[in-house]
């Protein structure tokens, strides 16, 4: 059939926008089930992961990085929250209702941390290093 393998390209439009803490250096975000929004913001010395009013963009929450780590991208995997560093190959897993610091392991990747996301259906986290690897985690 013509025109089958014609690729689809479809452009975003802002239906809202809403207020954000201007200081907050956004790496990575991500939404539970109840709409809650979780935020990773980047820059040494001022990153942290934050529960967030997505109405007011004020934090609820938050929980500060050691000042050598630059959080990068953030998901929701069960009852945690993993967060990933940009160049100190470290994930940092949090509990998502307290943002208590679980457990910092070595990235199971080479690489920049930068992108990630997780899969509920398939139950696997995608993982960016700023190239055009796309890690797959179990």
């Amino acid at each position: 059939e013509a025109g089958a393998n014609r690729s689809y390209v479809s452009l975003p439009v802002i239906v809202k926008e809403t207020p954000h803490e201007p200081d907050a250096f956004t790496q990575g975000l991500c939404f539970d089930l109840d709409g809650t929004l979780y935020e990773s913001d980047g820059l040494y010395r001022r990153s942290q992961v934050r529960r967030v009013d997505v109405a007011t963009g004020r934090s609820l929450k938050r929980k500060a990085n050691k000042g050598e780590h630059f959080g990068e991208g953030l998901t929701l995997v069960g009852r945690s929250l993993f967060q990933l560093t940009w160049r100190e190959g470290i994930m940092h897993e949090y509990d998502v209702a307290t943002l208590a610091l679980r457990n910092s392991m070595p990235q199971p990747f080479r690489g920049e941390g930068w992108g990630l996301a997780y899969d509920e259906r398939r139950k696997v986290a995608y993982a960016t290093d700023g190239s055009y690897h796309v890690h797959v985690l179990d």
